[in-house]
């Protein structure tokens, strides 16, 4: 998280402040609060009594930390002398540029961390309807997570779901979904967003569903003409307390050989995803954190299928990985730059016999 971003309003108030006081004359408003942060002259005996300190005399504040120290602003390298701004004849953009540099330094003297867990699933349906229950999936583990994020793919592989945008798949896997979350916890629907068979779905806990706020949803369509559903994304954004978080549910363009294809779509997706409620709108990277699931498409190329599978077998999963498609892309700095995969542990799940544990006999 790029440091100062949770002082961002904090700062509007404080300049708010700042231009009232431009408009009237009179003493300056002690305020005692700032000291801890901005005040490193004098003790409070003297800010009380207003008596001076020699510039020989002055001192660190005992508030902060060893080896922790406020920005010089007396500094010749500094673009904006100290008296300009207690004068108040400095631009704000120049004064709130210091000021928040100055927070940001300080960021922890006011602002706490919360460790959450989330929990983020990706599944292609392959249009089929929900006809086995989901708790083994949704539910494993013993603890219930704070935030769920399921993303479906081929939701509904019908003219009627492409051409209408419109299917009852959508109500029997939300349904399904629904009833199949942690036991543990209760949870509240945040979002629910869906193009053509691409549809996501965030909840939250219900103890922190009151500090979520700033919802939005997105699609981008980049299957035929580079337009429709058929292929794309879609995108949740919330503000949960100070940080603001965003999950993007994609299906990339298929067949082994498109992999510079589903580069592109990455791409059409990172430029196009705009959560238009905002001024400026915020794309995907302005967000504190960044989810990114789905059905990706990249293969295992360059080798044969049948050694494939018995490296599999073998639970020999980092030789299978080194032809993988998205790690190679990733490593060449083609596709999600900055993005971390956790470690693959299991199976490849595609692509099976329908109903079965078998790989594909086609």
């Amino acid at each position: 998280m790029v440091p100062g971003i949770k002082t961002s309003n904090f700062v509007a108030e404080i300049f708010r402040s700042i231009e009232v006081f431009t408009r009237h004359r009179g003493p300056l408003p002690e305020y005692q609060w700032l000291h801890k942060y901005c005040d490193t002259v004098g003790t409070p005996e003297d800010r009380r009594t207003g008596d001076s300190v020699a510039p020989s005399q002055k001192t660190e504040p005992d508030c902060l930390p060893p080896g922790d120290t406020l920005l010089d602003l007396e500094s010749p390298e500094m673009a904006v002398p100290r008296q300009s701004i207690a004068k108040g004849a400095t631009p704000i953009a120049a004064r709130e540029s210091v000021i928040r540099y100055q927070m940001a330094m300080k960021e922890h003297h006011y602002t706490y961390t919360q460790v959450l867990r989330i929990f983020v699933g990706t599944w292609n349906v392959n249009g089929q309807p929900p006809t086995i229950e989901l708790s083994n999936w949704l539910a494993n583990d013993p603890e219930p997570p704070d935030i769920y994020a399921i993303g479906f793919q081929e939701l509904d592989l019908s003219k009627e779901a492409f051409l209408f945008n419109d299917t009852p798949r959508e109500e029997e896997w939300r349904k399904a979904v629904m009833n199949a979350l942690h036991p543990k916890a209760r949870y509240r629907k945040v979002a629910l967003v869906r193009l053509v068979g691409m549809m996501l779905l965030v909840f939250v806990q219900e103890q922190h569903a009151a500090y979520v706020r700033a919802v939005a949803t997105e699609t981008v369509g980049t299957g035929i003409m580079g337009k429709m559903g058929n292929k794309g994304a879609v995108g949740v954004r919330f503000d949960l307390h100070s940080t603001s978080v965003c999950f993007v549910n994609s299906h990339l363009a298929a067949h082994v050989e498109e992999f510079e294809r589903r580069n592109q779509d990455y791409h059409d997706i990172c430029s196009r995803m705009s959560f238009t409620r905002f001024l400026p709108p915020k794309s995907i990277k302005d967000h504190d954190q960044v989810y990114w699931l789905g059905d990706l498409n990249y293969r295992i190329t360059d080798r044969d299928a049948k050694e494939v599978k018995d490296f599999i077998d073998e639970g020999n999963f980092d030789v299978v990985l080194q032809y993988d498609q998205l790690n190679q892309q990733h490593k060449l700095r083609n596709v999600f730059v900055g993005y971390r995969e956790g470690n693959i542990t299991f199976r490849p799940t595609y692509k099976y016999d329908p109903g079965t544990d078998n790989w594909d006999s086609r």
